[in-house]
């Protein structure tokens, strides 16, 4: 019996092991994965989300077990009824890649290309603070004006676009 537990104790240990150890190119096409699933199942068939539009999500003040991301992708169709900007919170955990559908909404009021966000500085549990690009009045193919995007959690848990500031610097 001692030994059947030590087994699986050592076994567990070792998947543990496994998922941390992971390349973060592999967490990120299973991300994406499991994102781009979550996506199809809310809008079009042709919603397509890949390895570079997964973000690692800072560590939030929740306490929630796993590592978390996040993607945003537009649905520029509208075969959801609401085309536009969404957001979907991820999180890997073990070897398992889940999407949070209470905090994976579609942003009210973005007006960017959500193509051309880069990173995430800043998350808590209402707020995700995201830096990006945008078109300059002379950028025709890429944009060159770097922006902070801030979006809240309303009371009825949409994300809304908060706060739009131009950074001074470039990304």
């Amino acid at each position: 019996m001692k030994t059947v537990a030590a087994s699986l104790v050592l076994l567990a240990t070792m998947c543990s092991a496994h998922a941390v150890d992971r390349p973060q190119e592999e967490i990120k096409r299973g991300i994406a994965g499991a994102v781009e699933r979550y996506a199809v199942s809310l809008a079009c068939p042709d919603v397509k989300v890949g390895p570079q539009d997964v973000m690692d999500l800072l560590p939030n003040e929740s306490g929630a077990t796993g590592t978390k991301y996040v993607v945003v992708w537009t649905d520029t169709t509208g075969c959801s009824g609401r085309p536009g900007t969404h957001i979907a919170i991820a999180r890997a955990d073990s070897d398992e890649f889940l999407v949070d559908e209470r905090l994976s909404t579609l942003v009210e009021a973005f007006d960017e290309d959500a193509s051309h966000l880069q990173r995430v500085v800043g998350y808590s549990a209402d707020t995700l603070t995201l830096e990006g690009k945008t078109y300059g009045p002379y950028d025709s193919n890429k944009p060159s004006i770097p922006v902070r995007f801030t979006l809240r959690l309303d009371d009825k848990g949409q994300w809304k676009m908060a706060d739009k500031i131009k950074l001074p610097f470039a990304l």
